[in-house]
């Protein structure tokens, strides 16, 4: 089982699931209680990020899309 880091964001913990690009955007999955969230990241080079909601219903489809395929086939790196 891989180990998932955890991150802290608004004052709660979540965990990362993954980070996975679609359409040359980043996003960032994460798990807390067992649900999970999707948003868009943004990586700095001092190791801080950014996440911000996607606003967008046919790019939110596609993430979740994205998502599934990865999920559903294991493809997050170790």
């Amino acid at each position: 089982m891989k180990k998932l880091q955890s991150i802290t964001m608004d004052g709660e913990e979540f965990l990362v699931i993954g980070i996975f690009t679609v359409e040359e955007k980043d996003y960032i999955a994460l798990v807390k209680d067992k649900n999970i969230y999707l948003y868009q990241y943004q990586g700095h080079k001092d190791g801080t990020f950014e996440a911000f909601d996607i606003e967008d219903d046919d790019e939110f489809a596609a993430v979740v899309q994205e998502f599934e395929y990865i999920e559903s086939n294991q493809l997050w790196d170790e």
